[in-house]
């Protein structure tokens, strides 16, 4: 009967019912705006602008920002318009327009991001090819160099890339895959045998090609459906972590592996069945969410010890998206809560001081693919957080001056 109800129960209605505390904080919101004055949004002048995913940096040490742009809606879903690829220049005040990119998604934008201070690259999906490529662009939008793969993650030098599947995850994780082929053999994708690549960015060679059955093998199992997701290179560019994920019947594990790009092999970090968003900390030492015992928790891994310690300083409870300037600098977010709140958190180590440095309410029809997840990213200094924030009906992206 209640099932039935629902239906003759007005969507604005429903919506104030399910969530009062965005509707209440409407009336707070000249409260609430002076409360973050350090916030400046940064700008091109589209409906929707934000950064993209939280372990990429978007300035470079000239103090220029990157960043997306699309005036298609906030709630559309999947991707049907192109992406602005821009930039506001440090002695600017408005961003500007440097390229379009057809590879994309709301959580991860075109893995936007520098190569040097002078040269930016995304993703793209070449219409000549009908394949997904990382293309490279000088800060004027000067095509300098197109490689046929798609990139998720580059050495910190810029020599390094991997490549792995996106198709594969519009399938299994679609908030984070693209969807610019007009149709896809789905069967197809998921028999690709391919976990990932590491490409030479200098001439667009494979340097080395890791299967799924390398991974499976390791884990002595035959999973239903598997993929991998969120590589992150760390400082010194000799390993890489990344998330694989796969479906035994019904349940889904997580495990966080390490790719060793000297000896080519992959390793295991952690028996636990789940591990979530993490950052290196340093050249040994990843913080990461999962599975510690029988709880979920912020927790360290020394890979070379391989020792799992909880640390002596300020984490949140609950899943975030951690990233570091790998000197003194920490920062976390949150997920909205019940009453659509959400915060960015600040730890200066140095200090051993945390600090609430970011405030948002989101809109109701913020979920799912659709979600506004803050992904704080610090700059090398540590003196700036850019943000992506919800505003209204609509998607920002801006800087925290610390």
């Amino acid at each position: 009967m209640l099932r039935k109800l629902r239906f003759l129960i007005p969507d604005g209605m429903k919506q104030k019912l399910l969530y009062p505390g965005f509707y209440l904080s409407n009336f707070k919101k000249k409260v609430f705006d002076s409360s973050t004055n350090n916030f400046k949004i940064i700008s091109a002048g589209y409906k929707n602008e934000f950064g993209g995913y939280f372990n990429i940096h978007l300035s470079n040490s000239l103090g220029d920002v990157l960043f997306h742009g699309t005036d298609e809606s906030a709630f559309s879903w999947p991707p049907k318009e192109k992406v602005a690829i821009c930039i506001k220049k440090e002695n600017e005040e408005k961003g500007e327009i440097l390229a379009y990119s057809e590879a994309w998604n709301w959580q991860q934008g075109a893995f936007l991001r520098w190569l040097s201070d002078e040269l930016i690259c995304y993703n793209d999906f070449d219409k000549g090819t009908g394949n997904y490529c990382l293309k490279i662009i000088n800060k004027s939008g000067k095509l300098k160099g197109e490689i046929q793969y798609p990139i998720g993650a580059i050495h910190q030098l810029g020599k390094i890339g991997v490549s792995y599947n996106f198709e594969r995850l519009s399938v299994l994780r679609e908030d984070y895959g693209y969807f610019s082929k007009e149709a896809i053999d789905i069967q197809a994708v998921l028999n690709d045998s391919t976990a990932f690549r590491t490409i030479d960015l200098n001439n667009g060679d494979i340097i080395r090609e890791i299967k799924f059955d390398e991974l499976r093998e390791i884990l002595k199992i035959n999973p239903d459906k598997d993929k991998v997701n969120h590589f992150e290179f760390s400082p010194n560019g000799r390993k890489v972590a990344y998330l694989y994920r796969y479906w035994l019947g019904n349940i889904k594990f997580t495990k966080l592996m390490v790719f060793d790009l000297e000896n080519g092999s992959n390793s295991l970090i952690g028996e636990e069945d789940f591990y979530s968003h993490f950052c290196w900390l340093d050249n040994q030492k990843i913080i990461v969410f999962g599975q510690l015992g029988k709880e979920n928790k912020f927790f360290v891994i020394d890979i070379a010890l391989n020792r799992k310690v909880i640390p002596d300083y300020f984490v949140p409870f609950h899943d975030s998206h951690p990233t570091t300037n790998l000197d003194n600098i920490l920062v976390f977010d949150s997920y909205p809560s019940f009453f659509r709140r959400s915060t960015v958190y600040l730890l200066n180590l140095e200090k051993s001081k945390n600090s609430i440095i970011y405030e948002a309410v989101h809109h109701p029809k913020f979920r799912g693919v659709n979600r506004i997840d803050h992904h704080p990213r610090v700059n090398d200094n540590g003196t700036k957080v850019y943000i992506d924030v919800p505003h209204g009906a609509n998607r920002k992206f801006g800087v925290v001056e610390l």
